[in-house]
């Protein structure tokens, strides 16, 4: 089984599950509601397209120093900002490839990744499989089984 990028080895759907869902984002608003971490937050779910997004940018945002932005962030979140930034462009790119025809090189750029092997890379990493596997099980992109067949 492919290791996750927390190492967990989850199984994909369950992965798929917890990491897109962001669910644990929006519990994390509630819980532990920053001023700052309520900015990165905002900043990530608009931003996170953006290719030049990065730590140093996200502080300067949040008006503090990046060692102490991402030690906030993976002591109330458990991931590091690179990793939240990764997941945040995986969760858009998902729905890009279940809902369009782009390609994986055009919905690699339009969610903020650099190069389709980046995009892949990671994208297996977290999904444990290929985003052409990922589209396979929709319906409308070959995935014809239906529940009586």
């Amino acid at each position: 089984m492919p290791q996750t990028l927390d190492g967990s080895g989850v199984p994909p759907e369950e992965l798929e599950f917890q990491l897109f869902s962001c669910s644990h984002l929006v519990l994390l608003r509630r819980v532990a509601p920053s001023r700052r971490l309520t900015t990165l937050l905002n900043l990530l779910e608009t931003s996170c397209s953006s290719p030049d997004l990065s730590l140093s940018r996200a502080a300067s945002y949040c008006g503090t120093e990046k060692n102490h932005l991402n030690m906030l962030l993976r002591a109330s979140t458990g991931f590091t900002f690179h990793s939240l930034l990764i997941r945040y462009r995986l969760y858009n790119a998902s729905k890009l490839i279940l809902s369009s025809d782009l390609t994986f090189l055009e919905i690699a750029h339009k969610t903020g990744f650099g190069s389709l092997s980046s995009f892949e890379r990671n994208f297996f990493r977290l999904l444990g499989q290929t985003p052409r596997e990922y589209r396979r099980r929709e319906p409308r992109f070959g995935n014809k089984k239906t529940l009586g067949s």
